[in-house]
């Protein structure tokens, strides 16, 4: 679920910072703030799909 909600975040991010020529620093925080989000997931279900094979 918060891995879904990051990819979202990030490619709206994405899209609204292609439309501009410089990302506000809000932007900029939010951006930073759903790749730790996404950073943290993924390393969760790897962990837990590790767990699974052994």
């Amino acid at each position: 679920m918060r891995v879904k909600f990051s990819l979202i975040l990030c490619c709206i991010l994405f899209q609204s910072c292609n439309s501009q020529k410089k990302a506000t620093p809000e932007q900029e925080q939010i951006l930073e703030a759903a790749k730790a989000n996404f950073g943290a997931c993924r390393e969760n279900v790897l962990e837990a799909n590790l767990k699974e094979i052994r």
